[in-house]
């Protein structure tokens, strides 16, 4: 059908290599883990789980998240201040 094929965490298989990694979510990856990739919440869950991919490979800059970053991140927020 022309989409791209993504493995569990949305990476896509045919682009994986040693030194980098592709992402890619919503309709593009219709048949793949997650049935709801075209829809908000989807859009959300893909993100999350590529985050924890990159997180996970110890990409440069990239931490879990974690109740505690992503309340002072929500202070920050509230707050006014740049994160």
């Amino acid at each position: 059908m022309g989409r791209l094929t993504v493995a569990n965490n949305f990476e896509l298989v045919e682009m994986r290599s040693d030194r980098g990694q592709m992402y890619a979510a919503g309709a593009i990856t219709l048949g793949g883990p997650y049935a709801a990739v075209d829809s908000f919440l989807g859009l959300q869950y893909a993100a999350l789980v590529a985050v924890d991919g990159l997180a996970s490979a110890r990409a440069p800059g990239v931490h879990r998240l974690n109740i505690i970053s992503s309340f002072r991140q929500w202070l920050k927020w509230v707050l006014n201040q740049s994160p």
